[in-house]
Protein backbone atom coordinates (compact mmCIF):
# COMPACT_ATOMS: atom_id res chain seq x y z
CA UNK A 1 0.00 0.00 0.00
CA UNK A 2 2.93 2.43 1.41
CA UNK A 3 4.24 1.67 -2.57
CA UNK A 4 1.10 2.04 -4.34
CA UNK A 5 1.03 5.71 -2.72
CA UNK A 6 4.41 6.83 -3.47
CA UNK A 7 4.18 6.00 -6.75
CA UNK A 8 0.75 8.16 -7.14
CA UNK A 9 3.02 11.20 -4.93
CA UNK A 10 5.71 10.90 -7.56
CA UNK A 11 3.24 10.70 -11.18
CA UNK A 12 1.43 13.73 -9.81
CA UNK A 13 4.42 15.53 -8.83
CA UNK A 14 6.00 14.97 -12.10
CA UNK A 15 2.99 15.99 -14.11
CA UNK A 16 2.99 18.61 -16.01
CA UNK A 17 -0.55 19.76 -14.91
CA UNK A 18 1.30 19.79 -11.25
CA UNK A 19 3.78 21.58 -12.61
CA UNK A 20 2.05 24.62 -14.01
CA UNK A 21 -0.27 24.75 -10.99
CA UNK A 22 2.95 25.60 -8.63
CA UNK A 23 4.79 28.26 -11.32
CA UNK A 24 0.92 29.74 -11.20
CA UNK A 25 0.52 29.51 -7.53
CA UNK A 26 4.26 30.66 -7.38
CA UNK A 27 3.96 34.22 -9.12
CA UNK A 28 0.68 35.00 -7.49
CA UNK A 29 2.97 34.98 -4.27
CA UNK A 30 5.66 36.50 -5.70
CA UNK A 31 3.62 39.41 -6.64
CA UNK A 32 2.01 39.68 -3.14
CA UNK A 33 5.99 40.03 -1.90
CA UNK A 34 7.96 42.99 -2.39
CA UNK A 35 11.88 42.60 -3.32
CA UNK A 36 13.52 44.16 -0.37
CA UNK A 37 16.63 45.45 -2.70
CA UNK A 38 14.32 47.40 -5.25
CA UNK A 39 11.80 48.34 -2.56
CA UNK A 40 9.39 48.99 -5.71
CA UNK A 41 9.70 45.89 -7.05
CA UNK A 42 7.26 42.47 -6.58
CA UNK A 43 9.41 39.68 -6.15
CA UNK A 44 8.67 38.34 -9.14
CA UNK A 45 9.30 41.68 -11.27
CA UNK A 46 13.20 41.82 -9.92
CA UNK A 47 16.03 40.76 -11.19
CA UNK A 48 17.93 40.93 -8.12
CA UNK A 49 19.74 37.99 -6.37
CA UNK A 50 17.44 38.33 -3.27
CA UNK A 51 14.42 38.02 -5.43
CA UNK A 52 15.42 35.03 -6.97
CA UNK A 53 16.35 33.58 -3.63
CA UNK A 54 12.68 34.35 -2.76
CA UNK A 55 10.85 32.79 -5.46
CA UNK A 56 13.31 29.82 -5.32
CA UNK A 57 12.05 29.54 -1.93
CA UNK A 58 8.57 29.95 -2.52
CA UNK A 59 8.68 27.29 -5.05
CA UNK A 60 10.17 24.97 -2.26
CA UNK A 61 7.77 25.84 0.36
CA UNK A 62 4.80 24.93 -2.67
CA UNK A 63 6.64 21.67 -3.81
CA UNK A 64 6.74 20.92 0.29
CA UNK A 65 2.70 21.60 0.86
CA UNK A 66 2.12 25.02 2.39
CA UNK A 67 -0.65 26.69 1.73
CA UNK A 68 -0.44 30.40 0.17
CA UNK A 69 -1.17 31.91 3.55
CA UNK A 70 1.68 30.11 4.86
CA UNK A 71 4.11 30.82 2.74
CA UNK A 72 3.12 34.20 3.40
CA UNK A 73 3.21 34.06 7.41
CA UNK A 74 6.46 32.64 6.85
CA UNK A 75 7.81 35.49 4.26
CA UNK A 76 6.34 37.97 7.06
CA UNK A 77 7.95 36.32 10.15
CA UNK A 78 11.09 36.11 8.48
CA UNK A 79 11.30 39.47 6.88
CA UNK A 80 8.73 41.34 8.60
CA UNK A 81 5.57 43.43 7.12
CA UNK A 82 7.75 45.50 4.74
CA UNK A 83 8.26 42.14 2.50
CA UNK A 84 4.31 42.51 1.92
CA UNK A 85 3.26 44.71 -1.21
CA UNK A 86 -0.04 45.39 0.93
CA UNK A 87 0.84 45.17 4.87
Amino acid sequence: MKTLRAMTVVLLLSSPAWADNVEARARGIGHNLRCLVCQGEAVEESNAEFARDIRALVREQIKAGKTDEEILAFMRERYGDFILMKP
